[in-house]
């Protein structure tokens, strides 16, 4: 089976197509195939816990694996208690791992 690992670098909140880019992660979900997205540089925004995004929320719901770079974290002064219920901070090295991995289907935004 394949997975999708959608990797997301804007800023949701201030980037049209990033909040676009969500839904279709969101999409891919809903027709049951098992997501990963990782919100990598500006998109590290997205993981806290004040921040509104829909996407995000509906993607924790309908039970995708969410994760943050804890370098993009860091980079921008983010707190790994301050993230949003659900999210996991991750490294480059998993997103590696899985790109090596023959079955993910990846796509960078």
């Amino acid at each position: 089976m394949s997975q999708y690992l959608f990797i997301e670098s804007q800023d949701p909140l201030e980037d049209r197509g990033a909040c676009a880019y969500l839904e279709t992660a969101l999409d891919v979900r809903r027709a049951d195939e098992p997501v990963t997205v990782y919100l990598v540089e500006n998109g590290a925004h997205a993981a806290r816990a004040g921040a509104r995004c829909e996407a995000r929320d509906a993607l924790l719901a309908a039970g995708a694996s969410v994760r943050v770079d804890g370098f993009a974290l860091e980079e921008r002064g983010i707190r790994p208690e301050r993230l949003a219920p659900g999210i996991e901070v991750g490294s480059v090295e998993h997103i590696v791992d899985l790109l090596a991995d023959g079955a993910t289907k990846a796509v960078w935004h």
